[in-house]
């Protein structure tokens, strides 16, 4: 049991950067952009650093579990943080925590393409799939995608019971969803929350069922690669 009583510690984050966030902050179109949709992105030079910067800022505490997207950009950040913990974690892939909107023909990697380039991943703990290729694909209203962010809290919080840390890299888009869910919220809000790039929220839960949120998007890790960070973001 953690210090202050709580059974689980939840740390939630987007990716890091790709070259599809950086061209949407330029005001480039879906349209006119080089990334087809159906494509995979992996993180960008910058987005390499924020995963890192983020590892070592995870570095400082012990994680029990890293869970990941089965998205290349997901897990090179899951990965940074894994990495960096003693021992090494495995990287847990639940397809539940894919991004919203993902276009039907996109094809998603296998576990065992996976492994050729994360050796630690695997299929999260009680899955009843052996494999990570069932993402939710296509265009669904908010109480699909809340639904689904229920399922996955609903994972957390009966599987880690004893003070826990968790680290789950997901989704800018799917993360609104994710953290409703962890909050404990019926239905969609109607207003988001920010999710820079590696932007880290947490979240605690305790015995009698309610949760404390410590921070919602902290990106101080950032700040010594992007200063400029903790006003304009």
């Amino acid at each position: 049991m953690s210090n202050d009583g709580n059974v689980l510690e939840l740390f939630i984050t987007r990716h890091g950067e790709t070259a599809r966030n950086v061209a949407f902050r330029a005001g480039i179109s879906r349209k006119n952009f080089t990334v087809k949709e159906n494509e995979d992105p992996p993180l960008t030079e910058n987005g390499l650093l924020q995963a890192r910067l983020l590892g070592e800022r995870l570095q400082a505490g012990v994680l029990s579990t890293v869970f990941s997207s089965p998205l290349t950009r997901a897990l090179q950040t899951a990965d940074e943080a894994a990495k960096r913990q003693s021992p090494p974690l495995p990287i847990e892939i639940i397809p539940g925590l894919a991004e919203t909107g993902i276009n039907p023909e996109f094809m998603p990697d296998g576990i065992e393409t996976i492994r050729k380039r994360f050796p630690r991943a695997i299929v999260y703990k009680g899955s009843t799939e052996n494999d990570v290729t069932g993402i939710p694909v296509g265009e669904h209203d908010a109480e699909y995608h809340l639904l689904r962010a229920k399922k996955v809290i609903e994972y957390f919080r009966s599987r880690f019971t004893q003070g826990e840390k968790i680290l789950a890299v997901a989704h800018g888009g799917f993360n609104t969803y994710l953290i409703t869910a962890a909050l404990c919220f019926d239905a969609p809000l109607h207003f988001g929350f920010c999710q820079h790039n590696t932007g880290l929220t947490k979240i605690k839960y305790y015995p009698e069922g309610h949760c404390r949120v410590a921070f919602i998007n902290d990106t101080s890790h950032l700040y010594s690669a992007e200063g400029q960070i903790a006003y304009n973001e």
